[in-house]
């Protein structure tokens, strides 16, 4: 599917990726993110300051269509997510089985649970999602099929 107005912008010091897809003439929004891990008191700030420009962001695209996926280093139970539902729908809570752990992945001695997401905008729903195998990274990606809700 054609993508096109591909751009690299910055939130809280890390590029991030933003495109448009043309699907069935209609434009989707489509916004890739890497916030970093609030693990310490110096990622914090930059953490909060991530989930608040996503949210932002969202705000400011109004009804325009929108896939926002990427590792947000936010668990379902968090504030962000939580903020995120009053404007989107998580992937996984539309179409997912189990607990859709994605990190870590069989590299550390942690129990596993979710911090990576795929929202989007209301006029879209999926259909499926799994959680795929992500070799080279300590995450594993979601893998979902989405379609135009029906009207």
């Amino acid at each position: 599917m054609p993508v096109h107005d591909l751009d690299v912008f910055w939130l809280t010091e890390l590029p991030e990726m933003r495109g448009v897809l043309s699907f069935e003439g209609h434009d989707i929004e489509l916004l890739n993110i890497h916030l970093l891990p609030p693990r310490t008191g110096a990622y914090v700030p930059y953490f909060r300051a991530g989930t608040d420009g996503v949210v932002d962001i969202i705000r400011r695209l109004g009804a325009r269509p929108f896939i926002l996926a990427g590792d947000f280093n936010a668990t379902p139970d968090s504030y962000f997510v939580a903020r995120m539902r009053v404007l989107a729908d998580d992937v996984w809570e539309l179409a997912g089985h189990g607990f859709g752990a994605t990190w870590p992945n069989g590299i550390f001695p942690v129990p596993p649970i979710r911090l990576d997401h795929v929202f989007l905008s209301r006029d879209l729903t999926a259909t499926s999602v799994t959680v795929g195998t992500g070799s080279g990274s300590d995450h594993r990606p979601l893998i979902a099929t989405i379609a135009r809700r029906a009207r």
